[in-house]
């Protein structure tokens, strides 16, 4: 009788897990969306760096979190080769972006690489 609760639990617990893990790629697919929604702006941050400074290039690299309301806090740099002024207009293009509810607060990482010559290698991962 121990045993088979015991199957049960290990049971139980295996599905809660993949239940789980699906509803995390459900908000990460739906955090990314909302990203992409907004993909003009995050470039147009880079463009008038660019103005700025012709030829700068790099990966810039944010996380942050999403409330189950679709808020978001703690954004958090962990890669700026793009400078303070890309930094700062990233920042305020995160804090304008519409998440759509999610299941459970959730964190989000991305990453975008610029490279102003096609031919460079600013944007190869070493």
């Amino acid at each position: 009788m121990k045993t088979s609760a015991f199957i049960l639990l290990i049971a139980f617990l295996l599905c809660a897990c993949k239940d789980g893990e699906a509803q995390e790629q459900s908000n990460q697919k739906r955090i990314r969306g909302a990203v992409m929604e907004k993909i003009e702006p995050f470039t147009i941050c880079y463009n008038e760096a660019q103005v700025e400074e012709p030829g700068i290039r790099g990966r810039i690299a944010f996380s942050f979190n999403v409330a189950t309301d679709g808020s978001v806090s703690h954004v958090e740099f962990t890669e700026n080769q793009l400078g303070k002024k890309v930094r700062d207009c990233f920042a305020r293009v995160i804090d304008s972006l519409t998440i759509p509810p999610v299941t459970q607060p959730t964190r989000y990482r991305e990453s975008f690489c610029f490279e102003s010559d096609p031919q460079g290698d600013a944007c190869r991962r070493k």
